[in-house]
């Protein structure tokens, strides 16, 4: 039996993507700027406050596995 998608997996998914892509674009700008650039808190508080996107990778993974595997019998060869 074809279990239905979810989409907004999808929509979590590109939200964790575009995360990483903020956390690498701040990192590489933190690494340009000095401690008194007026800009410099901003992407540090950007940096710090997008670093959730680790777990939520971990939790939409965990979230596909047990809406796949949930309702198959669980044996050995499984």
């Amino acid at each position: 039996m074809k279990k239905e998608r979810i989409d907004s997996l999808k929509y979590m998914r590109v939200v964790a993507m575009l995360l990483v892509v903020l956390i690498h674009t701040t990192a590489e700008a933190l690494s340009h700027l000095e401690p008194s650039d007026p800009w410099y808190h901003f992407y540090l508080l950007l940096n710090r406050f997008t670093r959730f996107e680790g777990p939520v990778f971990v939790f939409l993974s965990g979230v596909v596995l047990f809406y796949n595997y949930a309702d198959r019998p669980y044996t050995q060869k499984t």
